[in-house]
């Protein structure tokens, strides 16, 4: 009769259940993606709840007039914010991509090129407004 527990079946024989497939899934990359996502999750939902604490907060202080201004100010703000950059940092991506590994100096152009325009625009739109 052949023995059907083996060797491998007695060297865990004093673990619990499943601590060795602990160990390897706490490096699963699977579960450092969750992990992450579940921090960033958390960190966006905190960083609203206190925007609009600050935001209770700012209408209670400046009353309806001035919380209007505040308003109007913050989302021009906003507005500014999300044209500025004009898609550079895409483009840094996608064609800094192209010489990440091949040519370093072309890559390093590519991202002070990318810099240099959204400071630029940055400053152009802080001038206008």
């Amino acid at each position: 009769m052949a023995d059907t527990t083996g060797s491998e079946g007695m060297a865990g024989a004093g673990k619990p259940a499943g601590s060795a497939r602990g160990a390897a899934s706490a490096t699963d990359p699977l579960n450092s993606l969750a992990r992450g996502a579940g921090v960033g999750l958390s960190g966006k939902i905190g960083g609203r709840l206190i925007h609009l604490v600050a935001q209770v907060a700012f209408a209670r202080l400046l009353g309806p007039e001035g919380f209007g201004l505040y308003a109007l100010g913050f989302t021009l703000l906003r507005i500014i914010t999300l044209l500025t950059p004009l898609g550079l940092p895409r483009g840094a991506i996608y064609f800094g991509s192209r010489h990440w590994r091949r040519d370093e100096s072309a890559f390093v152009g590519t991202v002070f090129q990318a810099a240099a325009l959204t400071t630029a625009s940055g400053v152009f739109a802080g001038a206008v407004v």
